[in-house]
């Protein structure tokens, strides 16, 4: 429904490398994609606004040392509970290491644990 994902976020810290930003500033969100950076970005009628004063505002991590364990380690790790370990950290995308069981070291098992991963 229109106006559900607009949304404002006012005041954070926003670090960016690849934009080169780093300071204060606002991001509007609209559809679930940002649409505006920086101070002189403001909300619209309709956005929820979020005050995120004394916060970092980041692009999401990506974590290339993760052990899933799973096939064959489940009962340290599964695909569900470090894809919602990762999450909670703040990282959108890992790379799992091939410490299963088998070893990950075939077109198979990736597959097997990329379609795991698609369901969390």
């Amino acid at each position: 429904m229109p106006g559900e994902q607009e949304l404002f976020l006012r005041g954070g810290r926003v670090l960016d490398p690849a934009s080169n930003v780093n300071g204060p500033a606002h991001i509007r969100i609209v559809g679930g994609r940002i649409a505006a950076v920086g101070p002189e970005a403001h909300p619209e009628a309709g956005d929820r606004e979020i005050d995120v004063s004394g916060r970092v505002l980041a692009p999401a991590f990506a974590d290339v040392h993760v052990h899933l364990r799973e096939p064959g380690g489940e009962s340290s790790e599964t695909v569900a509970t470090g894809c919602r370990a990762a999450s909670a950290g703040g990282f959108a995308r890992i790379w799992c290491m091939p410490n299963t069981n088998p070893v990950n070291d075939s077109v198979l098992t990736t597959r097997y644990i990329q379609d795991r991963a698609s369901e969390h």
